[in-house]
C-alpha cells in the first residue's frame, strides 16, 4: 500500500469530519512523531489535519503502547464511542509485519 498524497489525505479527513455520528477509525496512519495527548500536536501539515479532526469530532486515541518495531504509535484506534475504552497491543507478530496486532472490544447495549 502506498502513502496517500496530501490531497487524498485531505479528502479522507474531510470525509471523516463530515459524516457525523459515532466514529471508529482504525489503521496505520504513519504519524510517527504525532502526539495524541490533549491537545493533539504534530510538526507537519498532515499532523494539523489529523489534530483538527480529532478535536472537531471529539476523538480519543485508545492505543497507548508502541505498535511498531521502531517503538512508535503509528497504528491507531480513534473513537468518540464511549463504550470503546482500551486497546491492547499484542507484541507477537501475527504475520510478516513490523507492526504489532491490536485488540479492542466495543461493548454495545
Amino acid at each position: 500500500m502506498t502513502t496517500p498524497s496530501a490531497e487524498e489525505e485531505a479528502q479522507i479527513t474531510n470525509y471523516l469530519r463530515d459524516i457525523g455520528g459515532l466514529l471508529i477509525v482504525v489503521g496505520d496512519l504513519n504519524l510517527r512523531d504525532f502526539k495524541w495527548h490533549d491537545p493533539p500536536t504534530g510538526t507537519r501539515g498532515t499532523h494539523n489535519r489529523w489534530a483538527s479532526l480529532v478535536e472537531d469530532r471529539d476523538l480519543r486515541q485508545i492505543v497507548t503502547q508502541p505498535t511498531h518495531l521502531s517503538d512508535g504509535i503509528i497504528d491507531v484506534v480513534l473513537t468518540n464511542v464511549n463504550a470503546l475504552r482500551m486497546a491492547t497491543v499484542n507484541k507477537r507478530s501475527v504475520a510478516r509485519s513490523d507492526h504489532s496486532a491490536l485488540n479492542f472490544k466495543v461493548s454495545l447495549p
